[in-house]
């Protein structure tokens, strides 16, 4: 029998019959479960579970599936429940991670402390998971706070510690990270910069981006997670006084904003470049500068040029005029 009516996150969908379909696709392309195996590296157990539909997919495993069949398998799994709940939470991660809403992030904390112990959710999740995603949480209110940002830190290690409990810092590129633990990473390399180990957060920041150059298929908040982490590069670089490196994916932040048709960040990477040009003594850095303005207005934050030309004229002595 495939799973039918679970509640919270997961709701009402068939897995037997998503399980058939993945069957018939796997056949129709003439490969074995072996050849499956082969190039996903999903386990031959994982594999027949979700065929024979006594398995709930993962994230990930969908995104690998996506890669061997050359269809959104993801995308398709939706047409299999009667609710676009399943992966909502990824959905609402991704967008409190580049805005720090607070009333949503209120709002999906509330969802999961409420439903940590309730027993129709349990039969599906393990309690662990649900902890881990409170965690989560958690180390984002802190860390869109204005105090104790340090503490967000040891929020998402813990958090990690939950999937992957021989998880080190010091050896970060020796493990493979699920679609829900490389978004742990990018928090910690938030939590980073906060902490000032700029050089450790670029590190992540950088496997980030080839991990998300690599994605199957790049959603909404796919683009804008891409963005926030050229940002992040530029900034974090120029805080270590590599105005070169700060330059260059400032550069390629932009370059990729325009590519996706996104104006998200977009201000900020022209300032981040204006600045970076600034230091490397490149008189077309006023140019940059003035387009991040501009931006900002044309967005209607007007309230953050104001507090950029402050920082900017008291920081560096220089007058943006508009």
């Amino acid at each position: 029998m495939g799973v039918k009516g679970v509640d919270f996150l997961f709701e009402s969908f068939d897995t037997q019959e998503f399980g058939n379909y993945l069957k018939k696709l796997r056949e129709s392309l003439k490969i074995t479960q072996n050849n499956v195996y082969e190039l996903t590296g999903l386990s031959l157990e994982t594999i027949r579970k979700l065929e024979r539909g006594i398995s709930i997919p993962r994230y990930d495993t969908l995104e690998l599936l996506s890669k061997v069949y050359k269809v959104d398998v993801l995308q398709i799994f939706s047409l299999y429940r009667s609710s676009s709940e399943l992966y909502e939470f990824y959905n609402n991660l991704d967008r409190l991670i580049v805005e720090y809403n607070q009333e949503k992030l209120t709002n999906l904390l509330e969802a999961f402390q409420n439903n940590v112990s309730d027993e129709t959710t349990t039969k599906v999740f393990e309690k662990k998971e649900l902890e881990q995603f409170i965690l989560i949480l958690k180390g984002i209110e802190i860390y869109s706070s204005k105090e104790n940002k340090e503490e967000c830190f040891d929020y998402f290690l813990k958090a990690m510690k939950i999937s992957n409990s021989s998880f080190e810092l010091e050896h970060i590129n020796k493990f493979k990270y699920t679609q829900l633990e490389h978004r742990i990473l990018l928090l910690i390399s938030l939590a980073l910069s906060v902490t000032r180990d700029l050089k450790l957060a670029n590190q992540i920041l950088i496997m980030s981006l080839e991990t998300y150059q690599l994605k199957y298929r790049l959603d909404f908040n796919d683009i804008r997670l891409m963005i926030k982490i050229y940002f992040n590069l530029s900034y974090n670089y120029f805080g270590l006084e590599d105005y070169q490196n700060s330059l260059k994916y400032a550069d390629e932040g932009i370059k990729y904003c325009r590519e996706h048709h996104s104006m998200y960040a977009l201000s900020g990477l022209f300032y981040r470049r204006g600045i970076a040009k600034l230091f490397m003594d490149d008189d077309e850095y006023m140019l940059d500068l003035k387009y991040a303005m501009q931006l900002f207005h044309i967005n209607g934050h007007f309230k953050l040029a104001k507090i950029y030309q402050d920082i900017t004229l008291k920081k560096y002595g220089i007058e943006i005029e508009l």
